[in-house]
């Protein structure tokens, strides 16, 4: 652009003044090495100026070919910007459909949620309950942003729990104002041994299976934090632009769920940015 500057000052100088600045933008001029053949076309009228500053074909010339020069790069500049924020209205369009079907995975989630919340707040439906709550640590769907979302609904269906205990079995829950899986698993077997009571069949196996599927429960609540902590450290390098160590983190987050929306989006967008760093490199 400032050659074409150059050529169009030079265009309109009067012969005189060309005559006193010639040489220097000659100069100046043949500096720059030309780019393509418009910018050598162009050098070449301003060499035929400058060596004869009467000559007004060449000068007519030299203004038709800056001003289409200039028209092409404006043309160029304006399909750049065209270009650009296509692909920005694009990601755009990816990233509201990306947050969409979160959005939709979560929502199902929140629904069965609420169905074990129902089922928690009966006495006599605690054991399915139970077994909702571990399909739902299973199922639960890791974002990065959503980690206190998780803690919130384990912290109201416990409550549920604490409160039917309470009422049910008050000795379980005897100077405490929540429940651990372990309580869950003595409820069980309360309620196992109740029955034995009542004439049912005893069952002597009760006790080790539901500490089994307490420790299940506990153990399903530590992998959730350890994946929460993976999605959030893949985003966090992300973030600062590194991208192949985000790589790792995403692909660990496939490996425990391999349609995780937010994981496949991002680490689509890290390798493509990894391999432009490793080009430009």
């Amino acid at each position: 652009m400032a050659l074409l500057r150059l050529a169009l000052v030079l265009a309109a100088l009067q012969p005189v003044s060309a005559l006193a600045a010639g040489e220097a933008a000659r100069k100046t001029a043949l500096s720059r090495t030309a780019a393509d053949d418009s910018r050598a076309g162009i050098l070449r009228l301003m060499d035929r100026v400058i060596a004869d500053p009467s000559d007004e074909q060449a000068r007519k010339e030299l203004r038709l070919a800056t001003g289409l020069a200039v028209e092409k790069e404006r043309r160029a500049a304006s399909e750049e910007r065209a270009a650009l924020l296509a692909g920005a209205g694009l990601d755009r369009g990816r990233i509201m459909a990306m947050r969409a079907s979160k959005k939709k995975r979560l929502d199902a989630w929140n629904d069965e949620f609420l169905k074990a919340c129902a089922l928690a707040s009966g006495a006599d439906t605690v054991k399915e309950a139970v077994a909702a709550y571990e399909n739902l640590l299973e199922t639960f769907p890791v974002y990065s942003d959503n980690r206190a979302y998780l803690l919130a609904s384990g912290a109201k269906i416990k409550g549920i729990f604490y409160k039917v205990i309470k009422e049910t079995y008050p000795y379980l829950v005897a100077g405490r104002d929540t429940v651990d899986e372990r309580t869950l698993a003595a409820l069980q077997f309360s309620r196992v041994a109740a029955l034995q009571e009542f004439g049912g069949r005893p069952d002597t196996t009760a006790a080790e299976r539901e500490l089994k599927k307490a420790e299940r429960l506990r153990r399903l609540e530590r992998e959730l934090v350890l994946k929460h902590e993976n999605i959030k450290a893949a985003m966090d390098l992300y973030e600062i632009k590194r991208y192949a160590d985000s790589l790792k983190n995403f692909d660990r987050a496939l490996s425990y769920d391999r349609n995780n929306e937010e994981a496949l989006f991002y680490r689509a967008l890290a390798r493509k940015k990894a391999g432009l760093a490793e080009d430009e490199r």
